[in-house]
């Protein structure tokens, strides 16, 4: 499949992010051990802040995209995050845990279901650039560091509906900060632009092959038109002396 997202941003990355929620439907059943089902609900641009406005309880997590600048703020809702942990650390009362920061070892446990976004990630952007590697960097369970992050830029946001054994339903959010969007765009603006170019160059060498194909033709056409003549004239000087 041929994404373009310089050209049509909303459709062909809710199309990626949908390839990736059918990824992690599997690796994020067989993580938990229950059947997971996720699919992209929505992809839109948005400012930061009117996001923070509408989530408020959430752990975020950042993840690089090298060599493409920018960010993508992974923004896991905390119910959803203490939910996958309760399940992980094999906890009786999810209840109890919700009214808490995570502790390290609860870190450490989510940060299973993290590295499986970070894998899956890197082969779905791979489509794009194939130079792409997806990097955990930072885990935020208080929101501030990020949140100040997402505070002050636009981004295009994914959500990806969550539902956990028909029991949690939750949207995962990727937010990929203005920075990572433009420099995306611009990057795929520029390979398209070199494969017109390259388009071009075929079709004026096409071209040049075909018009010294004529004047070769049209020489050789000339060169044998002489010779039946002259063969003509041969066969009626011969036919006269007889």
């Amino acid at each position: 499949m041929k994404l373009n997202l310089a050209n049509n941003l909303i459709e062909d990355s809710w199309q990626l992010h949908q390839q990736l929620a059918d990824r992690l439907s599997n690796s994020v059943s067989e993580l938990l051990g229950l059947d997971t089902t996720m699919s992209c609900a929505i992809v839109e641009r948005i400012e930061g802040c009117d996001f923070l406005d509408e989530n408020v309880e959430i752990v975020f997590c950042q993840i690089g995209l090298p060599p493409i600048q920018g960010e993508l703020i992974l923004a896991i809702p905390k119910r959803l995050s203490f939910w996958i942990v309760s399940q992980l650390l094999d906890y009786s009362d999810t209840e109890e845990i919700g009214n808490r920061i995570l502790t390290k070892v609860e870190q450490i446990s989510l940060m299973q279901f993290v590295n499986l976004i970070v894998v899956n990630l890197s082969e779905e952007w791979q489509q794009i650039n194939s130079e792409i590697h997806a990097r955990f960097d930072t885990l935020d369970v208080t929101g501030d560091e990020l949140a100040n992050v997402l505070q002050t830029c636009e981004v295009m946001l994914v959500g990806i509906e969550t539902i956990v054994s028909q029991n949690i339903i939750e949207n995962l959010w990727f937010c990929y900060t203005e920075s990572f969007v433009s420099t995306m765009q611009a990057e795929q603006e520029k390979k398209r632009e070199e494969l017109d170019r390259q388009s071009r160059l075929r079709g004026d060498v096409r071209q040049d092959l075909v018009s010294t194909l004529e004047i070769v033709l049209e020489s050789y056409t000339t060169r044998i038109e002489n010779r039946l003549d002259q063969l003509e004239a041969k066969l009626d000087r011969m036919i006269q002396d007889e």
